[in-house]
């Protein structure tokens, strides 16, 4: 849906980087503003992923959840459902152990691997019997997160189609951003013989 920039100077960069904040401390008021950008040109290019008849499932965060847990995923889903573009949810992906946050990492390098991110986590069992299921995550930014929470449930569930929905999606490669919304759809490929993802746009 928008763009954040971790370290341009620019006004929207500048913008962008409160707005991941907030977000990621949890602020419905902050996630449900997003929800005017929901026009119909965006529904249209987002109804493959959000749509009344898809499970939505949030990515856990990086630390175990406890009973008083800010789950920004949870609450982007809720807010989803609540206004139609999601049938249910379902919180089966867990974390089996914590990694450590990608956020508190500078370089790529640091960053936990998929494999780290596969191995930290677990589905518990569960009767799914809908066609297509979509992540929902706060922040996009290498991928590697949101690729090991698919393979994971790909696992589980191997018959039932993946797709991946964030608020925010990081420019690292650019500066500054030049545009601060702007709803996209690209795609995250997953090289299993390097473990690396490779996100387009």
């Amino acid at each position: 849906m928008a763009n954040y920039s971790p370290r341009g100077s620019g006004e929207l960069s500048v913008k962008s980087r409160e707005v991941c904040a907030r977000v990621k401390k949890g602020s419905e008021k902050t996630i449900r503003s997003a929800f005017v950008y929901f026009d119909a040109a965006t529904m249209t290019l987002f109804s493959p992923f959000l749509n009344a008849d898809t499970l939505l499932i949030p990515i856990p965060r990086s630390s175990l959840l406890q009973p008083d847990s800010v789950w920004p995923g949870l609450i982007i889903s809720n807010l989803l459902v609540a206004h139609g573009y999601g049938s249910q949810i379902s919180t089966c992906l867990q974390r089996a152990r914590a990694v450590p946050k990608s956020s508190g990492s500078y370089t790529a390098a640091l960053r936990p691997s998929i494999e780290t991110q596969l191995d930290s986590l677990l589905v518990a069992p569960e009767m799914i019997t809908h066609r297509q299921i979509t992540l929902i995550d706060d922040v996009l930014t290498l991928g590697r997160t949101s690729v090991a929470c698919a393979l994971k449930l790909r696992e589980a569930y191997p018959q039932i189609e993946i797709k991946l929905f964030v608020l925010l999606q990081t420019k690292s490669l650019v500066p500054d951003i030049a545009q601060f919304i702007e709803p996209y759809v690209g795609e995250i490929a997953y090289n299993s013989n390097t473990g690396r993802a490779l996100r387009s746009g």
